[in-house]
């Protein structure tokens, strides 16, 4: 099923160092009995299952172009405990709720958002002043660059990560090409979460890759936890991550749809690439400009379309950058791809 939104995972980041948080960080690491048994495989716990619809209510409004978002009231209270002693309580802030934006208190315990309503009547070890500001859900990335293990010198995970969490991100998942080696087997993937685990400091989920020659490493990576795929349809411009032929995405997407997975491609053809870079070959952004041209991409997405149509894998074409290649996804999807 071709998908405008891609599943994304999480996992907690094990062996923190002692020591208080740093400020804009969590109060401190999740308890033990908050892991679930799907933990031992490796950490890698869904935020949104895979077949789960997204929030519905996308679109309804005429024209807002989505739901109508003026404040609503909420319940006294959402998910209420058994005790009204609470960690902390955020008082008064203008919170973004999946039915819209209310002033309310959120009340948090063992790093999980407990209750949500006006005026909580809660006892807490911290109390923040939220009063004329938003409070919302934190932010998930799903696509990251980051360069661990193997070239820490262009950025590494702590770097990474800390700017997402002063954007106000908790999460994010880790393409698969630019650390050394490419997470394209069990063991790069043993070595990334390793090295996530040590310096990460939001949660986190990984993506493998798909390259010519792996496609029989695809289920272990799915057993071992990987979100999903990612596979270049031009060159990568990282050589140990080079782009994939028809033959290995169809075969890989077959391999993918049977496990329930998903495959996010970058899609832009290599034989228009080609030519467009032989005619323009200046170094200025306008050449770098012209030796991207649309045609290259509605090929490629073209391509993946009927792939995925033939294969019934669910598909995400990443950073797609025309009119022309959404309308093509949108009809795509329209279509039951």
């Amino acid at each position: 099923m071709l998908g405008a939104t891609v599943a994304a995972a999480v996992t907690r980041r094990r062996g923190r160092q002692a020591g208080g948080a740093a400020p804009g960080q969590r109060r401190g690491p999740r308890r033990r009995r908050d892991r679930i048994a799907d933990r031992d495989r490796n950490a890698v716990r869904t935020l949104q299952g895979r077949c789960e619809s997204q929030p519905g209510g996308v679109g309804d409004h005429p024209r807002r172009g989505g739901r109508n978002r003026r404040p609503r009231q909420l319940p006294r209270a959402i998910g209420r405990g058994l005790t009204n002693k609470v960690d902390a309580v955020v008082r008064a802030g203008r919170v973004v709720t999946a039915s819209g934006v209310v002033e309310a208190d959120v009340a948090v315990t063992d790093g999980r958002i407990t209750e949500i309503g006006p005026r909580l009547e809660v006892e807490a070890g911290e109390e923040i002043d939220a009063s004329g500001l938003h409070v919302f859900p934190g932010g998930v990335d799903a696509h990251v660059h980051f360069n661990e293990p193997g070239r820490a010198e262009w950025e590494t995970i702590a770097c990474g990560s800390a700017a997402l969490a002063a954007g106000g991100y908790t999460s994010y998942v880790d393409m698969p090409l630019n650390s050394l080696p490419v997470t394209i087997d069990i063991d790069a993937f043993d070595l990334k979460l390793a090295a996530a685990s040590m310096t990460a400091i939001v949660d986190f989920g990984i993506w493998g890759g798909l390259v010519p020659g792996n496609v029989d490493e695809l289920d272990a990576l799915i057993d071992r936890g990987v979100l999903g795929f990612k596979a270049f349809m031009c060159p990568s411009g990282i050589d140990e991550f080079p782009a994939c032929d028809s033959i290995t995405l169809r075969e890989g997407m077959a391999r993918i749809a049977r496990r329930g997975s998903i495959l996010l491609v970058h899609a832009e053809d290599p034989v228009v690439l080609a030519q467009h870079v032989n005619a323009f070959g200046g170094t200025s952004p306008g050449d770098f400009m012209r030796s991207r041209p649309p045609e290259a991409e509605l090929a490629a997405i073209a391509n993946a379309i009927e792939l995925a149509a033939q294969t019934g894998c669910r598909l995400h074409v990443v950073h797609v950058s025309t009119l022309a290649g959404m309308q093509m996804i949108r009809a795509a999807q329209g279509r039951g791809v």
